[in-house]
């Protein structure tokens, strides 16, 4: 089930992973700097949304200094409905939203930056994607948050609001 994620995962991470030769103090600079991908750290562990359709479960994990790798999948009674992968990765100083769906975008990521960004919240936008053209993840508490996804949909404007409890 895994195998059709891993080569758009490894391309992506090999691809962000590149960069320019700097020098020895651009490097120190480089460690120190990772700032943004901080901010999203309170992510890490498991959190559940439950709906009347539902539930929504997302995990995320520290993956490396820059990275954050998340899965996020949606039950209906046993059924697994839809699931993705999601890599949160520190780009310079730009965080990038990477999700992979199976059978979205013939499993293609899609790549939404981050136009907003505060210990507390992240705001991810691609205005070139279909649906959902923003992402948000806004912490209330250490251990309740509210993920958003939104854009136009059939001449509309459409959101999603998933009230995450950490598990």
């Amino acid at each position: 089930m895994y195998k059709s994620f891993s080569f758009p995962i490894i391309f992506i991470l090999t691809f962000l992973s590149c960069n320019p030769i700097t020098s020895n103090n651009d490097k120190a600079s480089n460690l120190k700097s990772f700032t943004e991908i901080k901010k999203a750290s309170w992510l890490i562990g498991q959190w559940k949304s439950k709906s009347t359709d539902g539930f929504a479960i997302e995990y995320w994990t520290h993956l490396n200094d820059s990275a954050l790798a998340g899965t996020s999948y949606f039950l209906r009674g046993e059924d697994t409905v839809s699931k993705e992968t999601i890599l949160l990765v520190q780009k310079g100083e730009k965080l990038i939203y990477i999700p992979t769906v199976s059978y979205q975008n013939e499993g293609e990521p899609i790549l939404f930056s981050c136009i907003f960004s505060t210990d507390k919240e992240l705001v991810f936008e691609n205005k070139a994607h279909d649906f959902p053209q923003l992402i948000s993840y806004k912490q209330i508490k250490a251990d309740s948050a509210v993920a958003e996804i939104s854009g136009p949909m059939n001449g509309k404007t459409k959101a999603i609001t998933f009230n995450m409890k950490k598990q």
